[in-house]
C-alpha cells in the first residue's frame, strides 16, 4: 500500500481552502484515501500559522499505508 502527495511539501497561504493532489495504489485496491490537520482523528481544518496535513491509505485487504505529510502555512 502506497501514498504520495504530488508537488511541493511546503505551502503557504490566505485562501480558505486549498487542493493536495496525489495517488495511492495497492494491488488489492484502494478502500479509503483520508487526510488530518493537526493532530487527533483525520479531518482537516487549517488554523493560522503551521498546519501539519498528513495523508494516508487504507487498502481493500486492509493494509494502511504510510503517512504522507506537507505543510500549509495559513496566513
Amino acid at each position: 500500500m502506497t501514498v504520495s502527495i504530488h508537488g511541493s511539501k511546503r505551502i503557504q497561504t490566505s485562501k480558505k481552502s486549498i487542493t493536495i493532489k496525489g495517488t495511492a495504489s495497492n494491488a488489492a485496491g484502494v478502500k479509503l484515501v483520508q487526510f488530518k490537520a493537526g493532530k487527533g482523528a483525520f479531518k482537516a481544518r487549517l488554523k493560522p500559522g503551521a498546519n501539519k496535513i498528513q495523508v494516508q491509505a487504507v487498502g481493500g485487504n486492509d493494509v494502511t499505508s504510510a503517512v504522507a505529510q506537507v505543510k500549509v502555512i495559513k496566513n
